[in-house]
């Protein structure tokens, strides 16, 4: 009895040790096991796919029309509003530009991807779609990224759209960065991806092909501060809203704007003529014809014939003339 007792407590012991053992290796192998941040089943989808033909664009070629660079870590992502998705990321750097945004957004960046674009690559002989992406959390990549967004914007401050082909650098296993869904090593002439280059010698190669770009979209006021809205910006009219150009066909994704043509009534900063009909944008449904208000405002872009606020805050109502005549008085 007693030899039989120890042999059950012996095996008790041993089962202990195998389940020990197991679990232990199990434990390992999910610790080790990779912990996907987005991939292409991040978007469910959908009815159709829409197609475009994109002008082929080597690495380098990318980078002379872009803004920002930045070191990150993919946080998540989630759907942003019928057709795109917004990856969040973490900012470890700031390697070309600087944050634009305040609060807890600043070390936050947002990306913005259509989730049903197929696109073809004319002169590169590439098909990608955008959303092929696969991001890992805890890893760190170097993205060259442009701004996106604008003072009538639905995104972030710090919104963002990838480059051209999607550059994308592992910086944790360079093997992996890619370009056009595809090995970046493809599209390169001046990386060498394959031990040729330390991380910092990559880091720096982008930087000195990025800074300097001049801007594809020009900055707005940030600031919610009526003086510094008003000293910021390029014109401030009293207007009268004189005629409907066109309204909002329902709020979109991106922006909900109405367009109207204004006369200038009183011409507080910029030089205009009284009696200047100009088409300015407005947020939807905030003027409506034959009222009058005061606008702060920058120039038309790029050629264009619309007035655009220089802030999201840039309509003023009659009562604050005085505080503006103050303003731009002193």
């Amino acid at each position: 009895m007693i030899k039989l007792k120890k042999r059950r407590i012996a095996l008790s012991i041993g089962s202990s040790v195998i389940l020990v053992l197991i679990l232990g290796v199990y434990g390992m192998t999910r610790q080790n096991a990779p912990s996907y941040c987005f991939t292409p089943e991040s978007n469910v989808s959908v009815e159709s796919y829409v197609s475009s033909v994109y002008e082929y664009v080597t690495f380098e070629g990318a980078l002379r029309d872009l803004n920002d660079v930045v070191i990150v870590q993919c946080i998540g992502y989630r759907p942003f509003g019928q057709n795109a998705t917004e990856i969040e990321f973490l900012v470890l750097e700031w390697v070309v530009g600087e944050p634009r945004a305040t609060g807890d957004d600043i070390n936050r960046i947002f990306v913005y991807v259509e989730n049903h674009l197929d696109a073809s690559v004319a002169g590169g002989g590439v098909d990608f779609q955008p959303t092929m992406l696969t991001l890992m959390h805890g890893t760190e990549y170097l993205l060259p990224l442009g701004r996106t967004g604008g003072p009538y914007s639905n995104t972030h401050d710090n919104s963002f759209r990838f480059s051209s082909g999607n550059i994308v650098i592992d910086l944790d296993n360079l093997e992996n960065s890619v370009m056009y869904t595809e090995p970046l090593s493809k599209h390169t002439t001046g990386l060498n991806l394959y031990g040729g280059m330390s991380r910092d010698e990559i880091i720096a190669y982008v930087r000195e092909r990025t800074e300097g770009n001049p801007p594809r979209i020009p900055d707005f006021i940030r600031s919610e501060d009526i003086e510094d809205i008003i000293n910021g910006s390029s014109y401030v009219w009293v207007i009268e809203v004189s005629e409907l150009g066109r309204l909002t066909s329902g709020t979109s994704d991106w922006t909900s704007t109405d367009i109207y043509y204004v006369t200038v009534i009183e011409s507080l900063k910029g030089g205009t003529e009284v009696g200047y009909e100009a088409r300015t944008i407005f947020f939807a449904d905030t003027v409506f014809l034959g009222e009058q208000h005061i606008v702060a405002l920058d120039p038309p872009r790029g050629g264009g014939s619309n007035y655009r606020f220089s802030s999201r805050n840039s309509l003023f109502s009659m009562d604050q003339l005085d505080e503006i005549l103050e303003i731009i008085g002193d």
